[in-house]
């Protein structure tokens, strides 16, 4: 069974990630081991949100009722813990897969955590949208709405890009990045069928 050791946060203590072949088990310091079945797991996703002043990785497994987190957060440059933790979360998910190849692993962040993002350029975009366009309407004022709508635009696509409706990335557990779609094969070119000779009339 292996067993991977990393320090999650700079204030939390270490914690021990132990992965079997049908469930994977948690200890978070002195706190009781918390573990999940993979045969329980509803929806499978990992996550890496890079900020300008942390780097957050994590692993969430929905059970339906309850959801199985395990997270880390990097501030500065990588350590080895960070690596420990790579290592954990790649065998976790390989383990997850061979025991549900039915399970696809999606990336990005939770179908909540979206609707909010989503919902909050949706409530700035908007009425900046509505100024841009009274303003365009008004002679003297077409310069303030094309200068409003040229900031309006970001807004309005970073709200499309949270949408909560999307299609999820899946992704490959070795690598931990989206999987590339499956080359399509080409019909084999078959070669023409040899004439046959004039034997005259």
């Amino acid at each position: 069974m292996p067993q991977f050791s990393y320090t999650p946060h700079p204030l939390s203590g270490g914690h021990l990630l132990e992965v079997c072949e049908d469930h994977v088990r948690l200890t978070k310091g002195s706190k009781p081991a918390t573990s999940v079945n993979y045969d329980d797991v509803r929806r499978a996703r990992y996550f890496d949100i890079v900020s300008p002043r942390r780097h957050s990785l994590g692993v969430a497994l929905e059970t339906g009722q309850d959801t199985f987190l395990v997270e880390y957060t990097q501030l500065g440059s990588a350590t080895q813990d960070v690596e420990t933790y790579k290592e954990g979360i790649k065998n976790l998910l390989q383990s997850l897969q061979a025991k549900r190849p039915d399970l696809d692993i999606v990336s990005g962040p939770s179908t909540n955590a979206l609707f909010f993002l989503f919902l909050f350029f949706c409530v700035i975009g908007a009425p900046m949208a509505f100024l841009a366009i009274a303003f365009l309407s008004e002679q003297d004022a077409r310069q303030v709405g094309l200068a409003m709508l040229g900031v309006t635009l970001p807004v309005i696509w970073m709200a499309w890009t949270y949408r909560p409706w999307q299609s999820r990335r899946v992704i490959d557990p070795v690598t931990l990045r989206p999987k590339s779609p499956a080359p399509k094969r080409k019909q084999e070119e078959r070669a023409p069928m040899p004439a046959e000779p004039w034997m005259g009339r």
